[in-house]
Order: C-alpha cells, then structure tokens, then sequence
C-alpha cells in the first residue's frame, strides 16, 4: 500500500516537512513546522484529520485572554491572589489570615493589568502602601526592596504607639 505524502502541505499552522519512518507501530509521522517557529513531530493520520494543528501555541492564545500567562506581571498578580485566598499558600497566615484581602475587581488579572500595568523591573514587586490595608488600585504600586523595607507592619505599630 503507497502511503500519501504530506510533505509541503499546511494543517492549520504546520507545514509537514519531512516523512518520519514508520516506526514499529506501522504509522507514519512528520517533523512539522509550526508558524511560531517550533518543530514538532506529528502523525500523519493526527495532521489529515486536523487533530494536530500547532505545536501547541495556538491552545495557549486561546485559553489565555491577555497572553500574558507566564510574565513577571502575572506571577506577582497569581502570588498576590494565593497569599490572600488559599489557606493552604505557606503565606496565607501573613495576609489572608489576618484580614489582607484582594479587590473584588483585582480576582481578574486582565483589571489588575489595567490598574497596575507591567512590572517595572526584575527589583520590583507588589507593594501595599497601607501594610495594615487590602490589595486594591489606591493602596498598592510597584516598588524595590528598599522602599518596602521602610514599609513594614512593624513601622506602623511602633508609629501609632509612639516613642514611650
């Protein structure tokens, strides 16, 4: 039986390069090329049948609304989102055991983004101007180590106690 060959012919973003040899399972794969610049490796059968249609970059687009998954942004609005909402986060006694919480409006990242945009820098991470306040638009900023480390709780309650 000839086997068709795909090779030069596009399924949604692979172009089928080159014919793998049939290894023992009998079925016949390609190296692809994806339109990302990825190559994978696809079987024939997976490539006419439209089941293999990227290397696995298009089901990122579209389960992501902001492409953003992965970023420093992101990280620090997913670490943010854990410390204060999951009891099981090492962090949790630190913020959302003791009252931290996070702005209704913030529980999307695509509405912390617009608040907040990018992450200035790999020195900066979220800060909470009030230590003693909630995550929100009013109460939080990018800020270095430095400036947080002069925004402690522990400045706030010897500042309300006083000097004596």
């Amino acid at each position: 039986m000839k086997r068709e060959n795909l090779e030069g012919q596009t399924y949604g973003r692979l172009l089928a390069v080159k014919r793998i040899a049939a290894g023992s399972s009998g079925h016949t794969r390609y190296r692809c090329l994806c339109e990302c610049g990825k190559t994978i490796t696809a079987y024939a059968t997976n490539l006419k049948r439209l089941r293999t249609t990227s290397c696995g970059c298009y089901a990122k687009e579209v389960n992501t609304k902001h492409a953003m998954y992965g970023t420093p942004t992101y990280h620090s609005w997913r670490a943010m989102i854990q410390r204060c909402t999951n009891p099981n986060n090492k962090d949790y006694a630190e913020y959302g055991g003791r009252g931290i919480t996070v702005a209704p409006e913030w529980l999307t990242f695509e509405r912390f983004y617009a608040d907040m945009g990018k992450r200035r820098s790999k020195r900066h991470s979220l800060d909470r101007i009030d230590a003693n306040q909630g995550y929100c638009k009013d109460n939080c900023r990018w800020a270095t180590a430095k400036v947080q480390a002069r925004n402690q709780r522990r400045y706030y309650q010897e500042y309300e106690q006083g000097p004596f």
